[in-house]
């Protein structure tokens, strides 16, 4: 359980990341190296 609710907080946390980055290019660069 404590596995799975890690892996649910980590994808929350990158899809906030993705979701605030998505309007700056520079943040997709660095994203991607």
């Amino acid at each position: 359980m404590m596995i799975v609710s890690k892996i649910l907080e980590s994808t929350r946390k990158i899809t906030l990341l993705l979701a605030q980055c998505e309007a700056t290019s520079i943040c997709s660069l660095a994203f991607v190296f």
